[in-house]
């Protein structure tokens, strides 16, 4: 049995509503309209066979969330996905990463800064025998493991897909590697640091991060489908291999620097409250969203990169932040992952494309998202 490539809208659609304030209205696709036909077309050609089973999709423009699901959630048995299906959205996730520091930081109750220096957070209670950081780190502070200009490896050495181990044997794992670089002096992605940045919340919020994030977060926002990406969800993940879906296995340990599995709703929902002070408040997001500056080549005046906190970000021609944007790829060498996402939002308009798809194999998500954004507000930059 299979299913056509023709939109499929789940039910239940209705006004997004969070802390008593109605924010965007659910639509479904009515491609009897030049604008959803258009980018009906596009997403048609984006997943021709071999790129992906299944993708879901949600547009914030003009006060609405437009919604909708393609193909397969699972091959078998075939399932449709909708725009309620859940996906692992990986790196995607490190905003949230992110959203829990900053909640730590504008609580005056935990004394908590964003140049704090990481060490003086990793160190161990008496019961447990001393395993200090290397020398290497001492200079690296929380906003530098936020923004990847920490000089951090990428990989944490201690990380196995298969082995559900606690963040801080991860971390200890990555004691002998060295920096690649003073901190602050460049930028270079790092996943073994947002390994450090969960572990600072679990040890700050007195309670494992995933659950101060999902009490913090998830439950003040409405996100009630944005779940650890090691438990039960809806879609399956597949790699395309000899003309057919090979399923993916599913992650057995619980990533930091990919944490959840989630929506295009919940997160067409969660780019409505970041606009809000419902979460976190104007301070906090101007810092989330402002890119950090960095030396280049080391010798010209410093230029801000393209990263803030959990987020890429394109300034405007003046300056002022303008996109902010990021791709989650689930892709483990050893068997597990097969999903890929992307969210961009556009600071300075209510506009926002959210795809989510259960292929490892699915590329050119950026410019899709951006095309499907022009066509709803032409005047994009």
């Amino acid at each position: 049995m299979t299913f056509s490539r023709r939109v499929f809208i789940g039910g239940g659609l209705a006004s997004l509503v969070t802390g008593g304030e109605a924010l965007a209205k659910y639509v479904a696709f009515d491609l009897g309209a030049p604008k959803d036909a258009a980018v009906d077309a596009l997403i048609n050609n984006a997943i021709r066979p071999g790129r992906t089973p299944g993708l879901s999709l949600a547009v914030i423009a003009d006060g609405e969330i437009r919604c909708a699901g393609y193909g397969l959630a699972t091959v078998d048995p075939p399932m449709r996905a909708t725009p309620q299906t859940q996906y692992n959205i990986a790196s995607a996730g490190k905003q949230f990463i992110a959203t829990g520091i900053m909640l730590l930081v504008q609580d005056p109750a935990y004394q908590f800064r964003l140049d704090d220096l990481v060490v003086d957070h990793l160190r161990d209670p008496p019961q447990i025998p001393p395993q200090p950081p290397p020398p290497s780190w001492d200079k690296i502070s929380v906003r530098h493991l936020l923004s990847h200009t920490s000089g951090l490896p990428r990989a944490a050495a201690g990380y196995d897909v298969r082995k559900d181990k606690p963040d801080i044997e991860v971390i200890r794992a990555s004691y002998n590697v060295q920096t690649l670089f003073t901190p602050g002096a460049a930028h270079l992605y790092s996943n073994l640091g947002y390994f450090i940045l969960a572990e600072i919340i679990t040890r700050k919020a007195g309670k494992h991060w995933s659950d101060f994030i999902k009490d913090r977060v998830f439950d003040k926002a409405g996100l009630d489908k944005t779940i650890p990406s090691n438990r039960p969800y809806y879609a399956d993940g597949y790699s395309w291999t000899a003309r057919h879906w090979k399923l993916r296995d599913r992650p057995f340990a619980h990533r930091a620097p990919g944490p959840f599995a989630s929506t295009v709703l919940d997160l067409a929902r969660w780019d409505q409250v970041l606009r809000t002070n419902q979460i976190l408040t104007q301070t906090s997001r101007d810092e989330m969203f402002k890119p950090v500056s960095v030396p280049v080549h080391g010798s010209q005046p410093p230029t801000n990169s393209d990263y803030g906190f959990g987020w890429h970000i394109t300034l405007s021609p003046q300056g002022t932040p303008q996109v902010a944007f990021h791709s989650g790829k689930s892709d483990d060498d050893d068997g597990t992952g097969g999903f890929t996402a992307y969210i961009r939002r556009y600071l300075q308009r209510d506009v926002a494309v959210i795809i989510a798809t259960n292929s490892q194999d699915m590329e050119g998500l950026g410019k899709l998202s951006h095309d499907i954004a022009k066509i709803y507000d032409p005047g994009l930059p």
